[in-house]
């Protein structure tokens, strides 16, 4: 299925590729195919787990794909994106719904719920990082910030550390 990125992931997407040596399509090191290449960079990430490690070591914060997903997920609930669309946006099977194969969602409409989505992510990053100001240990290229805190400790987080979903 195809799913709209947000303008502002197209974005860092962009930037990424700038940051890439020059190569061209034919040498066997191009990023072009893959927005996340795995380790032979002419195939795609199959298993993210070890970036997730990286990146969770990096921030302080534990995490799992499905603690992304339920995120996302519940930021979209608490902006009204519900029902058949949340499902669409999240990849869900409607196959065993039959309401759900006379539901006809165009792409945007699909792109308008994203970047509604992506703009409250946003709000609430920036609202938190306002709010926390920034952290010993940020990297200020990625942007991570490592937090000293246990996960635990975090409000409305769950054991591993993440925003806890319905």
């Amino acid at each position: 299925h195809a799913l709209p990125v947000p303008a502002a992931l197209l974005a860092r997407f962009e930037e990424r590729r700038a940051a890439q040596p020059a190569l061209q399509p034919q040498d066997p090191e191009y990023p072009a195919l893959y927005v996340f290449p795995g380790p032979d960079p002419s195939k795609p990430l199959h298993n993210p787990y070890k970036a997730i490690a990286r990146i969770s070591e990096r921030c302080g914060v534990p995490f799992t794909t499905h603690d992304l997903r339920r995120t996302f997920a519940s930021m979209a609930e608490s902006i009204g994106v519900t029902g058949y669309l949340l499902k669409r946006l999240m990849n869900h099977s409607t196959a065993n719904d039959v309401t759900g194969g006379y539901v006809q969602l165009d792409m945007d409409t699909l792109r308008l719920a994203m970047e509604r989505i992506a703009a409250a992510v946003s709000a609430t990053l920036d609202v938190q990082g306002a709010r926390e100001g920034p952290r010993e240990g940020a990297d200020q290229q990625s942007g991570l910030a490592a937090d000293t805190a246990p996960p635990s400790e975090h409000p409305g987080t769950g054991s591993s550390g993440a925003p806890l979903g319905p």
